[in-house]
């Protein structure tokens, strides 16, 4: 359970209870309650109120654990007490209603403690190689930092008015968002890459495996521009048909040797086909995606403009023709 729920020791209570204040919320130190009142309800949730609590709140049906409750006459005789629900492996998080008199809360009570005692790190504050455990589980697994890289996301729209056959092989760049890259090590002694928002609570707040005990000997991962070429390596060239009819001029390039190095990297069962690139800096990254791009296919058919208005340019030429 510690690895799916954070104690807050303040929450701010609006319509509904939030970690964030505006002018609508009031400040709630987040002791347990005891004798929460269940006001009204409806197919989607509750209407609670307590006599410390500053207002009347609204939860969904899943922010309150109903089958782990004692209820009379609409009074909850176990101690609550909001708690932060991590959703998705860091991504999305949600408030809800936890029974503060279990073994699971007192738990987590020992979690934050030691939490707070503890030497954190921000992604910022580390070093290309360092391994690392995410402050979000105790038993969280080791990972291996590799650098803030920038995919070049891109968006190949289908036109139904304009009939052609190379229409699929045409694209344009809509986004590059910065992200931290980490690889995994596995049981097998290989590794599986993943990479991260910038907010995502995963990495925003880590500790040194070291300080953990879970700390191994690896070098491979030490070198910032080797990881580029890996995570290149994981990300363009990673299937048995690409390998067997050599589709990818990336694949059969003068990489070709330092590819064969990376054995140890796992890749993916489906390559992620909204990414054209992945690269280090901002500074030429959209004609360096470009380039890639191209290298994937063959000859003219694929397309990568740098801008949506660049891709429509060329999208009515063909209509006017």
């Amino acid at each position: 359970m510690n690895c799916s729920y954070r104690i807050l020791k303040n929450v701010n209570i609006g319509l509904r209870v939030r970690k964030t204040a505006d002018k609508s919320t009031v400040p709630f130190k987040n002791d347990p309650l005891t004798g929460i009142k269940i006001e009204s309800w409806t197919n989607q949730g509750f209407e609670l109120s307590h006599p410390d609590l500053p207002k009347k709140v609204w939860l969904d049906f899943n922010q309150l654990p109903l089958n782990q409750l004692n209820i009379e006459m609409g009074i909850i005789k176990n101690p609550l007490t909001f708690v932060e629900s991590i959703i998705g492996g860091g991504g999305t998080t949600s408030m809800v209603l936890i029974r503060a008199d279990t073994f699971d809360y007192l738990e987590l009570v020992d979690d934050k403690k030691a939490k707070d005692e503890a030497a954190k790190y921000k992604p910022s504050d580390l070093k290309i190689g360092d391994q690392v455990i995410s402050c979000l589980c105790r038993q969280g697994n080791m990972m291996v930092y590799l650098g803030k890289f920038i995919p070049v996301n891109f968006a190949r729209p289908y036109n139904y008015g304009y009939r052609n056959q190379n229409q699929e092989r045409k694209a344009y760049i809509e986004s590059t968002p910065e992200r931290y890259y980490f690889a995994y090590p596995q049981p097998n002694g290989t590794y599986t890459i993943k990479d991260y928002p910038l907010t995502n609570k995963t990495v925003v707040e880590l500790y040194m495996a070291s300080d953990k005990g879970k700390s191994i000997e690896e070098t491979r991962f030490n070198d910032y521009e080797t990881n580029h070429q890996m995570i290149l390596f994981e990300q363009f060239t990673m299937t048995d048909y690409q390998k067997k009819n050599k589709t990818s001029d990336y694949l059969y390039s003068e990489n070709e040797e330092m590819i064969k190095s990376f054995d140890f990297i796992n890749k993916p069962s489906y390559g992620n086909y909204e990414i054209a690139y992945v690269g280090t800096s901002k500074e030429g990254l959209l004609d360096k995606a470009v380039e890639f791009y191209r290298s994937l296919g063959s000859g003219n058919s694929w397309q990568l403009y740098k801008t949506k208005q660049e891709y429509q340019d060329w999208y009515s030429r063909q209509r006017n023709y």
